[in-house]
């Protein structure tokens, strides 16, 4: 049980440590961000040149940094939330935005069969009064002797593994389904909830890392291919490839301090950061194909998405920046999308909702499994506690 009382009086008695690490975080902070500042003035060669070679200083500067400064100021200026919002509808009017996302059911060890379930849901929306927009899900249900045999061992690992490559093969697919659609200006823009830098990759088995790394090969290709712009959209990031950067110029001590919290205060709302290309050097040396170096190909900035937060990270492939005036053009629909959906970009949140898997649902799967198991005949010695916990909820 908890007890607060107790637990309350247990934090007081680390109150000065507290007190020592929030005022050693600030200390560490403000030297980061005086650090950025002094760098402002620099341009990309000179940065280059300061970075002395190093293979992977977490990020380097794109050509943008030299033709927009270190700070990119976001023009319009509204004076009430329905003049945000009117400029939001008229920026969205008929450029589609789809987001994908992904949830799952773990195998309950109460069941003698370990079946689990994962859930891939898109939302996509064509800003356009004469289409609807699209919601929908697909499903996967994995048995013993699916992903190598293992799910049982495996559970947690061998399902998010399947859920990622599910995710990238939908959105791949949509993708494929904008570009066929045809467009003058833009295509569309895809979301995925997340960093195209897969760090955790990096310390995975070769062969679970390769699998990560060719789904998101294939949505970098079909993007590419297809030219269509793909945004992965960070909300709280704890990524240092800038504050390395910084570090490895100035040579500062590691403090702690994330890119988000270096470059906040000079980062109005909607304002952003030039494009970096990503130079993290834990798993990008393995972005590398027979056919192609992915791993100089992913950009990032920040941008402020409203006050007293921490600007979000943006990913975007490189190809984005090599055609004059998309980049912009694709952010202004990003900042579009937040205003719709208040602080946080709509087309990401709606398939969040699709996409996620509650307790309830989780135990109406497993009353569905034993339905299905019982028309097919099937001897599965499911508990009958957890049958009848199934059935009542």
């Amino acid at each position: 049980m908890f007890v607060p009382a107790r637990a309350m009086r247990a934090l007081g008695e680390k109150s000065e440590q507290f007190r020592r690490s929030l005022a050693d975080n600030a200390a560490s902070r403000k030297e980061y961000e005086a650090a950025w500042e002094r760098l402002s003035h620099l341009r990309a060669a000179e940065v280059e040149e300061r970075l002395g070679g190093v293979p992977w200083p977490g990020a380097r500067p794109c050509a943008e940094l030299d033709r927009r400064g270190w700070v990119i100021r976001f023009e319009p200026e509204w004076k009430t939330a329905q003049e945000a919002r009117d400029w939001a509808l008229d920026t969205l009017r008929g450029v589609p935005t789809v987001a994908v996302d992904g949830s799952q059911v773990p195998p309950s060890k109460e069941f003698s069969v370990p079946v689990a379930l994962v859930q891939v849901s898109w939302f996509e929306n064509y800003h356009d009064p004469d289409r609807p927009y699209v919601k929908d899900v697909r499903n996967d249900v994995i048995l013993p002797g699916d992903e190598d045999g293992q799910i049982s061992a495996f559970g947690d690992s061998r399902l998010s593994q399947r859920r990622f490559v599910m995710e990238m093969e939908t959105a791949v697919e949509r993708i494929e389904s904008l570009a066929a659609e045809g467009s003058a200006s833009l295509p569309g823009i895809l979301f995925i909830d997340g960093t195209f830098v897969l760090s955790f990759a990096g310390r995975m088995a070769p062969d679970v890392r390769q699998t990560y790394l060719q789904a998101i090969f294939s949505l970098l290709a079909a993007s590419e291919r297809h030219r269509v712009p793909v945004i992965g959209y960070v909300d709280l990031s704890f990524a240092s490839d800038l504050t390395s950067m910084v570090r490895e110029i100035e040579d500062l001590p590691d403090g702690n301090v994330v890119d988000a919290q270096m470059v906040a205060t000079s980062l109005p709302p909607f304002d952003r950061t030039p494009a970096f290309q990503c130079a993290r050097g834990d798993v990008l040396p393995f972005y590398v194909t027979e056919d192609h170096d992915y791993s100089r190909d992913l950009c990032f900035l920040y941008m402020t998405t409203g006050l007293d937060r921490y600007p979000a990270r943006i990913d975007f492939p490189r190809w984005m920046l090599e055609e004059e005036g998309l980049l912009d053009r694709v952010l202004d629909v990003v900042r579009a999308e937040i205003v719709v959906g208040a602080g946080y970009p709509y087309p990401i949140e709606t398939a969040d909702a699709a996409a996620v898997l509650t307790g309830e649902d989780r135990m109406a799967f497993y009353r569905l499994f034993h339905d299905f198991a019982q028309a097919q005949g099937l001897h599965t010695s499911l508990p009958a506690k957890s049958i009848s916990k199934a059935h009542r909820r």
